[in-house]
């Protein structure tokens, strides 16, 4: 009984620090990322930052997306449709995708005035869809 007991003792240890090191490289890609922000990626779109949320069982990291124009003029479909895109890329970049194997990705967007339009949560699930 006591080896039982051990055993999971040391396999709660191990998931535990497997969490940990999983935070820590989010947080460091984060930390990372933020150096080279702010950054205009199209006409209409700037990454601003990205923050490593500490949730369970894996983190998340997110990038806060901002649109040059107002949420009045985002057309209800544009969320949906560019999530497909943004699923399709990191699933089918190695790189990419081995994050997220690591970490979930969002991308959370507000407008020009910083009002929230909506985020897209993607995970390694989303790759065998």
């Amino acid at each position: 009984m006591k080896k039982i007991a051990f055993f999971w003792y040391v396999f709660a240890l191990a998931l535990s620090s497997h969490a940990e090191t999983r935070l820590s490289d989010c947080q460091k890609e984060s930390s990372a990322t933020n150096e080279s922000l702010p950054m205009r990626v199209t006409k209409y779109l700037t990454i601003v930052s990205t923050v490593c949320l500490p949730t369970k069982p894996r983190p998340i990291f997110s990038y806060h997306m901002k649109l040059d124009f107002e949420k009045s003029r985002v057309d209800s479909n544009m969320l949906p449709s560019v999530r497909v895109a943004q699923v399709n890329a990191l699933c089918t970049t190695p790189l990419q995708r081995n994050m997220l194997t690591i970490m979930d990705i969002q991308y959370e967007y507000v407008d020009s005035t910083e009002k929230y339009v909506g985020k897209n949560l993607i995970s390694i699930t989303d790759c065998a869809k």
